[in-house]
């Protein structure tokens, strides 16, 4: 029963707050990312190319690293659950712990639970803070390229400097939608594993046809 409370009240709140965001949040952020990264090719087709190359870079990590993330929050739920049961069971027993003086027992119990938990969980932390933490990096990347690059272009007189902060400018306005993405992305995989798991206790055959 306390797996069973735990995966209906805790582990679908994430589910929830994807179906919130399913449809208005990648529409919109798609639309804004495709309509800037145009504008900075109207601007400077190099320095464009240049600024966007940092992105397939960042397609192609975060998804490892949401493999990592994946697997700790997958321990997560099904310890989650462990501890759940664990409180349910002492609280529907606390007679026979009384009677038995067991409190000791319990507490140990209820200590390597809490123990493995929060293990668990720096794990998952971890691994969803080097997801923000590569995309902070390679967003933070593609400036400076374009200050390089563009600097030495104005430099050189091939580019004008109202031209560079205009592109400068706009590419600025990339970074908030991509965040966005990456954000929505990964409620998309943590709510998809929450979901999973919960669903565990009701897609099964029924022993008898109604």
């Amino acid at each position: 029963p306390g797996s069973v409370v735990n995966a209906l009240v805790s582990e679908l709140t994430l589910p929830g707050n994807f179906v919130g965001m399913a449809i208005a949040s990648p529409v919109t952020n798609l639309l804004t990312l495709l309509a800037f990264a145009g504008y900075l090719f109207w601007l400077n087709p190099l320095l464009a190319v240049v600024s966007l190359s940092i992105y397939p870079f960042v397609i192609l990590l975060v998804p490892l690293l949401q493999r990592g993330v994946n697997k700790a929050n997958k321990k997560r739920v099904y310890t989650a659950r462990s501890l759940s049961s664990r409180i349910a069971e002492s609280i529907s027993g606390i007679h026979e712990i009384h009677g038995n003086g067991s409190y000791k027992l319990e507490w140990q119990k209820y200590n390597q639970l809490v123990d493995r938990l929060l293990k668990i969980r720096i794990v998952w932390s971890l691994y969803r803070f080097g997801v923000k933490t590569l995309n902070g990096f390679f967003t933070g990347l593609g400036p400076f390229l374009v200050f390089m690059l563009g600097g030495w272009l104005t430099i050189k007189g091939r580019l004008e400097l109202g031209a560079l902060v205009a592109f400068l400018s706009a590419q600025e306005r990339l970074f908030d939608p991509w965040k966005e993405l990456i954000e929505f992305y990964q409620v998309y995989q943590d709510g998809r594993i929450n979901y999973d798991r919960t669903m565990e206790y009701f897609d099964v055959e029924p022993e008898f046809a109604l």
